[in-house]
């Protein structure tokens, strides 16, 4: 999935940082939300 650039980033590698920063921050919320607690896992493919 690839984001949109929203910064205004041009170059390749700050984009790939600034993205990587933006979805570790959205899983730390996640987890201090507690909402990775509350999820079920799916049942294997057989």
């Amino acid at each position: 999935m690839t984001l949109e650039n929203k910064p205004g980033v041009t170059d390749a590698a700050e984009l790939a940082r600034a993205e990587e920063l933006f979805s570790k921050k959205r899983a730390l919320g996640l987890f201090e939300d507690g909402i990775l607690e509350n999820l079920q896992p799916e049942p294997p493919n057989t």
